[in-house]
């Protein structure tokens, strides 16, 4: 006879031994373990999984002894062909986060599904209960040179700013030169690195947010001839150096000005992580691509309007988002100013009022009338030779013209519409570029909701034209807005003053001269032209014909270029007004405003 003792020790170690289906030997392998940056992918395989289910999944950490809750990514088992076997792989490409990777396959079970630990999108995150097996490390050679380049302009017109991103810090250069077989010049670079210490708040100060970010290496080509086609390469002897990449430099005597403009851009990764991440960004990347390897050698500048990676406090979504961007912000100019995924973070102590001028308030931005920014706006403004600058164009973050049905951002556009409307129109500003609002939409040039005329060629002047341009690769939108005595029915007119809006994704290339600015909108699903805008400036070049003298027969035709590429650059886009994020009490205005707003995925052009 058997003993209760007994029994009870048999109940003991079955309850306590898991289930068939989590005691199973998995097997999970790697390759390679050691990446380049020209064969970044891995591929993970895996075998062993009994009874395989939908749930199952396969998690990304970086460093490699993170909790198993802290995640950077994931993946299910079923996005592998062949995983209803028990057996799949994936293929990854990885980015370098300064730590080795690891892989670990989790069994999540049906009654594990909980709606309290969920993602952006509201749905449930994956569970860490029930670990099948785990990798061996993954991580990137020693000597791999730097990433993350990304050039910029300075306040000199001979000078071409880069950036880049090293491991440990050590000395840098940059080594730059006309001839690519003969980089003759080099320039040495600052360092500079942030803390966890240095993060206002979660998730980017706690250990499930914050990455090692490395050293941030900062360095100046100088003495730059006009126009002309610089190759360089960043880094080390002991590092290693970056492969060979150029750009134009800017030329003081061109007539045209080039840039790309777009805002709410966004970070694709080839996985699922907390927060929704833009998957139509890396199109944008691709057909920005194009048109500056069409311009030959035409200088160029991209200018980013806010809402820069959607980051939102995890570290590595930067690291994918500046290595995404690294083969258009290494050949031009990319310039951002700041939105409200990187303003609105309640304990941040850095309070900037406007982007480019390095003007930072330390209190809540303010706009209105009498305000120190609105003061400047308007010395600014006031203080453009016209004849040098024909065009003004103003960027900012959140919309003074929409009719998308955002509502909470109502109150706030009342007050732009009072304090700054006035500024732009009395002082003939051309285009008004804005983000936040994940659609293209063109207004006619308009002032208090009326329009001046609705062209789509004519000469400047009575209002600016108003464009929303943050189609670039976030995705969730509100509805358009709808009839006001029908507010729950599907239908949307368009008003009048809104020339052309959709869905579709993309960017808008900008090309101006003395006489003419085109702004056309590219859209991303074909790389053409959606629509386009033609405004001119009612000037012409200075063509002085003389008669010959001298026993000269004939006529000699004097052409007077006086719309440098700087001036046109700086005033144009980066320097009449670049307005950054306007702000202006919106903490205040979204306490006061708590309208709710329905959103729905945007992804087919609407008209």
């Amino acid at each position: 006879m058997v003993s209760t003792q007994v029994l009870f020790l048999i109940f003991f170690v079955s309850f306590l031994s898991p289930s068939p289906s989590l005691s199973s030997h998995v097997s999970l392998s790697v390759s390679p373990k050691t990446l380049t940056r020209s064969n970044r992918t891995v591929r993970i395989q895996w075998s062993g999984v009994d009874s395989p289910s939908d749930l199952d999944w396969l998690g990304i950490y970086s460093p490699p002894n993170s909790p198993d809750k802290e995640f950077i990514g994931y993946v299910f088992l079923n996005s592998s062909r062949d995983w209803q076997s028990g057996s799949g792989y994936v293929d990854l490409p990885l980015v370098n986060l300064r730590s080795n990777y690891v892989f670990r396959v989790f069994r999540w079970t049906r009654n594990e599904v909980s709606d309290r630990h969920h993602d952006h999108d509201g749905n449930p995150l994956p569970g860490t209960k029930h670990r099948l097996a785990a990798s061996e490390e993954v991580g990137f050679g020693k000597v791999l040179g730097p990433d993350q380049i990304h050039l910029s302009i300075t306040d000199r017109e001979d000078e071409m700013r880069v950036m880049f991103v090293t491991v440990d810090g050590a000395e840098s250069f940059v080594s730059y030169g006309l001839d690519m077989e003969k980089l003759d010049r080099m320039a040495k670079t600052d360092v500079r690195r942030y803390e966890r210490k240095d993060m206002c708040d979660y998730p980017a100060n706690a250990t499930i947010g914050w990455r090692d970010p490395g050293f941030t290496h900062d360095g100046v080509m100088s003495n730059l001839e006009k126009g002309k086609r610089y190759y360089y390469t960043v880094g080390s002897d002991s590092g290693g150096w970056s492969a060979i990449r150029s750009f134009i430099s800017r030329d003081n005597n061109s007539n045209e000005t080039i840039a790309f403009l777009f805002g709410d851009m966004g970070t694709y990764v080839p996985y699922s992580t907390f927060y929704r991440t833009q998957d139509e960004s890396k199109s944008t990347v691709k057909w920005i691509l194009r048109d500056i390897e069409a311009l030959g050698d035409k200088p160029a500048f991209i200018s980013h309007i806010g809402d820069i990676s959607y980051a939102r406090g995890y570290a590595w979504i930067w690291d994918e988002f500046f290595n995404q961007i690294e083969p258009i912000a290494s050949a031009v100019p990319y310039h951002v100013c700041i939105g409200n995924h990187e303003y609105d973070w309640p304990a941040q102590p850095w309070r900037p009022w406007w982007s480019l001028y390095g003007v930072y308030g330390k209190d809540e931005t303010n706009f209105l009338q009498g305000s120190d920014q609105y003061n400047f706006i308007k010395s600014d403004l006031e203080s453009v030779d016209r004849n040098k600058t024909p065009f003004i164009v103003v960027q900012g973050h959140r919309p003074m013209y929409t009719t998308s049905n955002e509502l909470r951002d109502a109150p706030l556009r009342e007050k732009m519409l009072e304090s700054l409307e006035p500024l732009l129109v009395d002082n003939n500003v051309t285009l008004a570029l804005w983000g936040h609002v994940h659609r293209y939409e063109r207004f006619c040039p308009v002032k208090k909701f009326t329009c001046v005329h609705t062209n789509s060629s004519f000469t400047a002047g009575g209002a600016p034209v108003h464009v929303v341009i943050g189609m670039a690769g976030q995705d969730w939108q509100p509805i358009w807005e709808p009839r006001s005595d029908h507010p729950d029915v599907p239908i949307f007119p368009q008003p009048e003053r809104s020339m052309y809006r959709g869905g579709e994704f993309g960017y808008t290339r900008l090309v101006a001269t003395r006489e003419k600015l085109t702004l056309t909108y590219i859209g991303n699903h074909d790389g053409q032209m959606h629509d386009v805008v033609e405004i001119f400036s009612g000037q012409v070049l200075n063509i002085n014909i003389t008669s010959g003298g001298g026993g000269d027969s004939g006529q000699k035709v004097v052409v007077k270029t006086i719309f440098p590429w700087y001036v046109k650059g700086a005033s144009l886009i980066l320097g009449a007004v670049l307005l950054g994020y306007i702000l202006g009490f919106v903490t205040r205005w979204r306490r006061d405003s708590r309208q709710s707003a329905s959103w729905t995925p945007v992804k087919s052009e609407e008209s």
